[in-house]
C-alpha cells in the first residue's frame, strides 16, 4: 500500500534505502525539488523519469516526462512513484494510481515537512539545504534566509512564512518620515499578540484587497476604519466597519494600518489622524509608495553592485518606466545606454511619452518581447503590469531574442519582470550572459517552480557566478535573484 511522509528526518532515513528505477508524479517546483533532493542523498536508487497525469512537456531536467497510463505498463519490481506535488492535488492523483491497480507509492505532506524544517536548528537545516546546488552559490546570510523562507512557503502554500521571514531579515527597509512602516511592525511580532488592530481603508475595492491579504497572513485585525460614509455601521468578514473618531472608543493604544494603496493618500491623513490624539509610531504606514506589502530599492539593491558612468542597462519589462528613472537617478544621469523592452501597447504608448517628456538621453524602447526564439506568442495586455504572455489570450506578441535583438552590443546589467517568461528570456540571451557574465536581476516568483529553474539555469551557463536572494515584500510577491562574477 502506498506510504505517506510527513516528517524530514524519515525522509532522510528513507532515501538511503531507496533503490531501483524512481519516477515522480509531478513536473512543477515540488517534484524538482525531490528531484535534486534525490540526486545528492540517493546512495543506490536512480530517477529515471517524471509522471504526468495528460503530459504537456516531453523532458524535465533532461529526463523523459510519460503520462501515468505509459508508467503503468512500466511497473514491476525495482520500479517506484513518489507523488510529488503539492498537497491539494495529492488526493486526486492517489485516485489516479489506485483505479491504474498501482497501490505502491510513495507520497510527502509538505505542510508538515516544511514545518519540521522550520523547526529545526540552522546548522541542520543548512545541511539539508546543501543538496541543492544554487544554494552553494548564495554569497550572504540575507540571501540563505531568503531561500530558506521561500521555501518553505512554496513547500507549504503558506503565505505566513514570508511574515517569519521579515523577522529574521538583515535588509534595512525604508524610512517613513519618521512614521513606522508595516513591515517595522512585523518585524517586531506584534501583529500577533495585538488585538487593538484597525485596517484604514479609503473604499471598498481596497478593503477586499488588502483586508484579504492581511487576514491570510495572520495578521489581527479589531476592525476597519473609514471616511467613506457608506462604508461605516456595516460589516466585513464579521469585523465592525466605523470612522476614524469611532475607533477612539476602543483606547489610546489602537494601531491604524494604512491601507491607502499610495502614500501620498496615507500623509494626506496623518493630520487629522493625529488631531484625533493617535501616537505617531501608532500609525503604520506602507512599505512603498504605491503598496503596503512591497519596500526597497528593487533590482539595484546588492551592496557589491556599484553602479558606474559605463553602465548598459536592459530593462526587460520596462511597463512604466520607474525602473529606468530609478537607474537614472542612482547614476546621476551618467551611463553609455538603456535598452528597454515593453510588449504591451498601452504600456509602450506611455512609456515612449514618458521618455520624451523627461528627456531620456541615450534609450532605445522596443515593443517587442524576449523569448528564447523568434517567433510570435499569444499574448495578454491591457496596458496593467500584469500583461504576459499567454496559451489562452487572444492577443498575440511578436518576440525576439536578447542575442539577436543586441547582437553585439555590450551589457552590463540586465533586469527582467516579465510575469513568467523569464526563464525563456534567459535563455534567448545565453550568449551575452556567456560571453559577457552582466550583472543579472530576475524576478523568480511569478511560476514556484522558477524558485528551482532559474538559478540551476544561470549557473549551467556561468557557474562562477555568485548568486544573491531579496525578498522585497511582506506577501509571496517580489522576489529577486541577482547573479554577479
Amino acid at each position: 500500500m502506498g506510504i505517506v511522509i510527513n516528517d524530514i528526518r524519515t525522509v532522510l532515513e528513507q532515501v538511503h534505502h531507496l533503490s531501483g528505477d524512481i519516477y515522480l508524479y509531478g513536473t512543477g517546483f515540488c517534484a524538482k525539488t525531490v528531484y535534486y533532493f534525490l540526486k545528492e542523498r540517493m546512495d543506490q536508487g536512480k530517477v529515471k523519469g517524471f509522471v504526468q497525469t495528460k503530459r504537456t512537456e516531453e523532458q524535465v531536467l533532461g529526463l523523459p516526462v510519460l503520462t501515468v497510463w505509459e508508467f503503468s505498463k512500466l511497473v514491476r519490481e525495482n520500479v517506484s512513484i513518489i507523488i510529488a506535488v503539492q498537497d491539494k492535488y495529492q488526493k486526486e492523483i492517489k485516485n489516479i494510481l489506485q483505479v491504474l491497480g498501482i497501490t505502491d507509492y510513495c507520497g510527502l505532506k509538505w505542510s508538515e515537512l516544511a514545518s519540521d524544517l522550520y523547526q529545526m536548528q540552522e546548522t541542520e537545516r543548512g545541511e539539508i539545504w546543501e543538496v541543492f546546488p544554487w544554494y552553494r552559490s548564495l554569497r550572504d546570510t540575507e540571501s540563505k534566509c531568503v531561500f530558506h523562507y521561500a521555501m518553505l512557503a512554496k513547500m507549504s502554500c503558506d503565505i505566513r512564512y514570508y511574515l517569519a521571514m521579515q523577522r529574521e531579515s538583515s535588509a534595512v527597509l525604508k524610512d517613513a518620515g519618521g512614521y513606522k512602516t508595516l513591515g517595522d511592525w512585523i518585524r517586531t511580532g506584534r501583529y500577533q499578540k495585538e488585538q487593538e488592530n484597525f485596517l484604514y481603508v479609503p473604499n471598498w475595492t481596497i478593503l477586499n484587497y488588502f483586508g484579504s491579504r492581511f487576514l491570510e497572513m495572520g495578521i489581527c485585525l479589531k476592525g476597519i476604519c473609514t471616511d467613506n460614509a457608506l462604508l461605516q455601521e456595516t460589516v466585513w468578514r464579521g469585523l465592525p466597519i466605523v470612522s476614524l473618531e469611532a475607533v477612539k472608543v476602543f483606547g489610546p493604544d489602537v494601531n491604524i494600518l494604512m491601507g491607502c494603496g499610495q502614500r501620498s493618500l496615507s500623509y494626506a491623513l496623518l493630520d487629522k489622524i493625529q488631531a484625533l490624539g493617535y501616537k505617531k509610531d501608532r500609525v503604520l504606514m506602507p512599505c512603498s509608495s504605491d503598496n503596503p506589502f512591497q519596500y526597497g530599492i528593487q533590482y539595484f539593491d546588492l551592496p557589491a553592485l556599484r553602479l558606474g558612468s559605463e553602465e548598459i542597462f536592459v530593462d526587460v519589462g520596462c511597463f512604466d518606466c520607474g525602473t529606468v528613472q530609478k537607474f537614472i537617478e542612482l547614476t546621476n544621469g551618467r551611463y553609455r545606454h538603456i535598452y528597454s523592452f515593453e510588449p504591451d501597447k498601452a504600456n509602450y504608448a506611455h512609456c515612449r511619452n514618458i521618455s520624451r517628456n523627461k528627456q531620456y538621453q541615450r534609450f532605445t524602447l522596443s515593443d517587442k518581447g524576449l523569448w528564447s526564439e523568434k517567433t510570435t506568442l499569444h499574448f495578454s495586455d491591457g496596458g496593467s503590469a500584469l500583461s504576459k504572455i499567454s496559451e489562452t489570450a487572444a492577443g498575440v506578441v511578436e518576440v525576439t531574442t536578447l542575442d539577436s535583438a543586441l547582437q553585439d552590443e555590450e551589457v552590463t546589467l540586465i533586469k527582467m519582470d516579465i510575469e513568467g517568461a523569464e526563464l525563456e528570456a534567459l535563455k534567448g540571451c545565453e550568449n551575452i550572459i556567456r560571453s559577457q557574465k552582466p550583472v543579472l536581476a530576475i524576478s523568480i516568483y511569478h511560476k514556484a517552480a522558477d524558485f528551482v529553474d532559474i538559478p540551476a539555469y544561470i549557473l549551467s551557463l556561468v557557474p562562477e557566478y555568485k548568486l544573491y536572494y531579496r525578498h522585497y515584500s511582506l506577501y509571496k510577491y517580489e522576489t529577486i535573484l541577482y547573479a554577479m562574477v
